[in-house]
């Protein structure tokens, strides 16, 4: 089978709209994906699995592309052959703010398309655990006290098959959120109005009839004795 080559320099969630795009290409032009991802994200280092689960994906390669954050990573568009990688390629990324679903964003720069059946795979046998899921931002631990946070530093396809298996996921608008969209799973999102305009949320997450929609604004108690910062060994400040 050929072999087309797909970088991306943003962060998870953003990366997660990928994959409807090689889907369709896997299934329309018969080519397996060399993913080329930065190297300075750290989660791209427990991904490798995932993306192996997937039947498009025939590998994966870590570049030490530079980029900054914002806009989904930028410079998003690169020549993997710098980096000693050849093959044909397209650059999946933000050219500019999106105007309408993110995978369908990414592929009509290159005039793609995106598989709109595509669930990721978790892989065989996905049994009910009976938990209730949170993300790991600090609001999340007083807008869903009852959840317990997922683990943190976690390989990501152990992490899919634990939010599958799950009773309840409650999820900030954001990465994990993603991550339950892509897996097509119900769950509770949280948003501030700030970065919850419906026009906006709908480009990221338009399955209505799998989140439940929650303003935070509503919700949050500033004077919570939940909201406190704590300092992880590697430094962090997590909930």
């Amino acid at each position: 089978m050929n072999e087309i080559i797909l970088t991306h320099t943003g962060m998870l969630g953003d990366f997660f709209f990928c994959l409807p795009v090689a889907s369709w290409l896997h299934r329309t032009q018969d080519v397996k994906t060399h993913w080329v991802l930065v190297d300075g994200f750290e989660p791209f280092h427990h991904i490798e699995s995932l993306l192996m689960q997937q039947p498009f994906t025939s590998r994966l390669s870590l570049v030490p592309h530079h980029f900054r954050w914002g806009c989904g990573g930028q410079p998003y568009k690169f020549n993997p052959a710098y980096y000693g990688i050849n093959g044909s390629y397209f650059n999946l990324g933000f050219r500019s703010f999106p105007d309408k679903y993110i995978p369908e964003f990414y592929a009509e720069e290159h005039e793609l398309s995106y598989d709109k059946d595509y669930r990721i795979d978790p892989g065989p046998n996905i049994v009910g655990s009976g938990e209730i899921l949170r993300s790991r931002e600090i609001l999340m631990k007083v807008l869903a006290p009852q959840a317990t946070p997922i683990p943190w530093k976690f390989a990501l396809l152990d992490l899919i098959r634990m939010l599958s298996a799950a009773e309840e996921v409650h999820a900030w608008f954001g990465g994990m959120s993603i991550m339950c969209h892509m897996i097509k799973r119900k769950f509770t999102c949280y948003y501030a109005k700030v970065n919850g305009d419906l026009n906006v949320r709908s480009r990221y997450i338009p399955d209505d009839d799998l989140v439940v929609w929650r303003d935070a604004q509503d919700l949050f108690d500033w004077g919570s004795p939940l909201l406190q910062l704590t300092v992880t060994i590697d430094g962090g400040i997590h909930s």
